[in-house]
C-alpha cells in the first residue's frame, strides 16, 4: 500500500489510517522522548515543528522523522542491497 507513496504521503494515510491529529501525533511523541530519558519541548511547541515536518519531512532531522514512524507504530529500516558478482 506505501510501496510507491514518498515520506510525506506515507505519513498521512498513516495518520489518517489512525484517525490522528498532528496534536494526538505529538503526546505521542512527548512520551517516547520522555521514555528516552529526554526533555521534550511543549506540546504546542512539538505540535507546530511535527505541522512543519509532516508538510516537508525531508527538511527534517532523522531522529525527527524515526520519532514519527515510532509514534506511528512503525520502524524506519535500513536495508543495504548487495550488488557483487560471484563467478562460479
Amino acid at each position: 500500500m506505501y510501496q510507491l507513496m514518498g515520506r510525506k504521503e506515507v505519513y498521512e494515510a498513516r495518520m489518517q489510517e489512525l484517525g490522528w491529529t498532528p496534536y494526538r501525533l505529538a503526546q505521542e511523541i512527548i512520551r517516547i522522548r520522555q521514555d528516552r530519558g529526554e526533555e521534550p519541548p511543549t506540546l504546542q511547541g512539538l505540535e507546530s515543528s511535527l505541522r512543519k515536518a509532516l508538510k516537508e519531512p525531508e527538511s527534517k532531522s532523522q531522529q525527527t522523522n524515526d520519532d514519527i514512524v515510532k509514534a506511528l507504530g512503525g520502524e524506519s529500516i535500513i536495508r543495504w542491497i548487495s550488488h557483487q558478482d560471484v563467478k562460479l
